[in-house]
């Protein structure tokens, strides 16, 4: 006993003078503690924890709360009172300890007892140093007895008292059996105690109905603790979980890492359910590419400069649809025929009259093509930023285990990337150097587009395509032979030979003015002509009745666009037909490039890392080598952090298990 009392004495003389050198406390005796003694501070919040074991001491907390001074500072009260209270809010039961000498009306320790057990559940009255009431202390005995039999102050459990060996019999050394044998011997020969609640009085009483009582509690309390028991352990194994696995092959385990990452990549790159994140990105990407590489086609206008476009709405609506982009640009910009011709002009060398040079077209192709590069390039930057995104989650969900080797893997995987793009690149500055050098095989879709375009200048020139309310050529005073009346005249003879002997009296067109057109032909017999009226709300029906005709004479198969040829040359022809190829190959073009520039970044670049992945990791990480096992464990092997924390969590849970174990024992 003296030597736990002189650890005790040490271990308060540290808590309240921490300035103090530790190992000179550990070797000071009590006579000397009290010399060292300078009260540093009255009171601390740190608590001196004595452990004690033995086979027949009960597994219990003790706490040993400070006693309340009410005298003191009113900081200091403050403290020890809030200390109280932390430890007496929680389900606990609480020893109120009153010493006799004093008033119990004075007892700060009761009113706090019942600020947090108002009801008096958990609070049970100790009372103490009975032997310090003298003789003639009659009253004071008798209101002492009132609270002891629970006629004042009532608690459920009620009040108990005890005699501790006073400070001579601790210098003589008592052991615990003389001091409970002296404290039955004083409460049975002294009055009143001696003839009252015997059951009430001494420490064995206490104890054993302490016992009980705390039986009772944590019967009582076992289902709830068995909740926070649960509640904890199950937070324990999810953060068990969290962690990665203890690993036993380290190789298998690297491999695994690396097809886990491949097998994602190709879903991501193939657009396999429900990796598509990739795919949809990239769908959005080419589509927007489409776009930009049609805004680039040229806007030909077939007019002689921008001074005869009356309306620009009504004007371009007439040769683009309106999900063209063309459709929407002003025809400031476009390109007129006199613009072709000076282009034309200023591209003549050594060719015979009547012959375009063939640099003036290839020029134009070259104007439209100019972009093309940089938005091809934008294209594949925005389709490299989507995989490098999704590349950083993957390898991050992957490898986060692994500080060891999941920056290998980032630095490895962008060197891959890094290669594909450049072969990418190369792949892509090949093509737009193919399409600069005008070619195609594609033959019959350029001359239909280009019969298309022609035909489409030629109407929107004469005037049969649109409105045109003076029946004149627009960019032109002379009349429009359309804006009469067309009449179809039958000859003798067949029209395919008609127009063979160029018979200029197969097709006569009669205007309503003394227009020198009107002298095509008037026929010797009264004709029966087939009156068409102009105006735009009957031009389908006029066409489709002309075609008609047509047919009846023996041309079948024709279509609207073949009216066109019947159109007397125009001033500006070999201009229209420079615009009308230059237009065809860019559609023959244009529909090259929006379909091989996405096959190109699709194949050379997604797919192509895709395929050579999981051999570049292989290669990269060493893993084929004789030395590829110690590589492996290396790469796996688990940080401090976590195997501490690995450590820690299985402890926790052991202890939790043990606790939820002795829990049900003791509620059955």
């Amino acid at each position: 006993m003296a030597d736990v009392e002189l650890a005790l004495r040490r271990a308060q003389h540290w808590v309240l003078n921490p300035s103090h050198d530790l190992k000179k406390i550990c070797g000071l005796n009590i006579e000397g503690l009290k010399k060292e003694y300078k009260g540093t501070l009255e009171f601390s919040r740190n608590v001196i924890c004595l452990d004690v074991s033995g086979p027949d001491i009960t597994n219990l907390s003790f706490v040993d709360l400070p006693g309340i001074i009410q005298n003191a500072e009113k900081e200091l009260v403050h403290m020890v009172e809030d200390l109280v209270l932390s430890y007496i809010r929680s389900k606990c039961l609480i020893l109120v300890t009153i010493p006799m000498s004093d008033d119990i009306e004075n007892q700060r320790a009761v009113r706090l007892a019942k600020e947090v057990d108002p009801e008096g559940h958990r609070t049970i009255g100790v009372l103490t140093k009975p032997d310090t009431l003298t003789a003639g202390a009659v009253k004071v005995r008798e209101l002492w007895l009132d609270v002891i039999e629970d006629r004042r102050h009532k608690l459920k459990y009620g009040y108990y008292c005890t005699r501790q060996p006073d400070e001579d019999e601790r210098m003589r050394g008592i052991t615990v059996d003389e001091a409970r044998i002296a404290e039955e011997r004083f409460f049975s020969q002294t009055a009143p105690w001696s003839s009252s609640y015997r059951h009430r009085f001494g420490t064995k009483h206490l104890v054993e109905s302490l016992s009980m009582l705390l039986s009772k509690v944590i019967v009582e309390s076992i289902p709830k603790l068995m909740q926070e028991v649960q509640s904890h352990l199950d937070g324990c194994e999810a953060q068990i979980a969290a962690l990665p696995p203890p690993i036993t092959d380290p190789s298998a385990h690297v491999f695994n890492l690396i097809s886990s990452l491949c097998s994602n990549v190709h879903f991501f790159t193939q657009g396999i359910t429900p990796k598509t994140d990739l795919v949809q990105q990239n769908r959005k990407t080419y589509e927007l590419y489409k776009q930009k590489i049609h805004s680039t086609a040229p806007l030909f206008l077939p007019f002689a400069d921008s001074s005869f476009v009356e309306s620009k709405k009504d004007l371009i609506k007439l040769l683009y649809d309106e999900d063209d982009p063309r459709s929407k640009l002003p025809p400031a910009e476009g390109t007129y025929l006199t613009d072709v011709r000076k282009h034309i002009q200023s591209s003549l060398a050594r060719e015979l009259p009547n012959n375009v040079p063939y640099s003036a077209k290839v020029v134009l192709i070259h104007s439209f093509q100019r972009d093309w590069k940089s938005l091809s390039m934008n294209c594949f930057a925005a389709v490299q930023m989507v995989l490098r995104e999704i590349m950083e989650k993957l390898i991050s969900d992957v490898f986060h285990h692994h500080p060891n080797l999941e920056p290998k893997i980032r630095l490895a995987v962008s060197k891959l990337i890094a290669s594909k793009r450049d072969d990418t690149m190369r792949q892509l500055e090949r093509l737009l150097r193919y399409e600069s050098l005008p070619f195609t095989q594609n033959s019959d879709s350029l001359a239909q587009v280009r019969d298309t375009y022609l035909s489409k200048y030629k109407e929107v020139r004469t005037g049969t395509r649109g409105s045109n309310p003076n029946g004149n050529f627009p960019g032109s005073s002379v009349p429009n032979p359309f804006a009469g009346e067309l009449i179809l005249y039958r000859p003798a003879v067949s029209l395919h030979k008609a127009y063979n002997d160029c018979d200029i009296h197969l097709i006569g067109f009669v205007s309503k003015t003394d227009s020198p057109f009107s002298v095509f032909s008037s026929p010797a017999a009264p004709a029966t002509g087939f009156p068409i009226k102009s105006g735009e709300g009957v031009r389908r029906d006029d066409e489709t009745q002309a075609l008609s005709y047509l047919a009846r004479l023996g041309y079948t198969g024709l279509k609207v666009e073949d009216l066109a040829r019947l159109i007397p040359p125009d001033e500006y022809e070999e201009e229209l037909e420079v615009m009308a190829d230059v237009q065809a190959f860019f559609q023959v073009s244009y529909k090259r490039v929006i379909d091989y520039v996405p096959m190109i970044i699709d194949h050379e670049y997604l797919f192509a890392f895709s395929e050579a992945l999981q051999g570049h990791l292989i290669e990269y990480l060493g893993l084929s080598g004789r030395d590829s096992v110690e590589k492996c464990a290396a790469y796996v092997a688990e940080d401090n952090q976590t195997k501490s924390q690995r450590v820690e969590l299985t402890s926790q849970k052991a202890r939790l298990v043990t606790t939820r174990k002795e829990l049900l024992e003791v509620a059955l």
